[in-house]
């Protein structure tokens, strides 16, 4: 198996094959969370009302069990835009994941 250099061309093909699948995937779920979040504003609050823009109690309380939920996902669909990106053939190259083995020798 012939190798090539990875140089800024390919890295930046890389880096964006990565980061828009990582968005076609994860922006669906955003726009749900953001439904979903328990308090979120979706309108200002009433004038005299006693909140002011900048207080900490005025935001929506955010749920631990929500942030784990969001965090979850957030892994499961980023490791899914990986896997996703590594099956992609470009013109001149392709990224494979190779066994390591013992006789290898690390940066080559």
């Amino acid at each position: 198996m012939a190798t090539v250099e990875i140089t800024f061309e390919r890295g930046l093909r890389i880096w964006w094959s990565y980061t828009w699948r990582t968005f076609v995937l994860l922006a669906p779920v955003v726009i749900l969370m953001l439904y979903l979040l328990p308090g979120a504003p979706t309108t200002a609050p009433p004038a005299g009302d006693g909140a002011h823009p900048g207080d900490p109690m005025t935001g929506p309380a955010v749920n631990p069990l929500m942030l784990m939920v969001i965090m979850a996902a957030n892994i499961i669909l980023q490791v899914q835009a990986l896997r996703w990106m590594l099956k992609t053939r470009w013109r001149e190259f392709r990224l494979e994941a190779v066994a390591a083995s013992e006789d290898s020798t690390a940066g080559q």
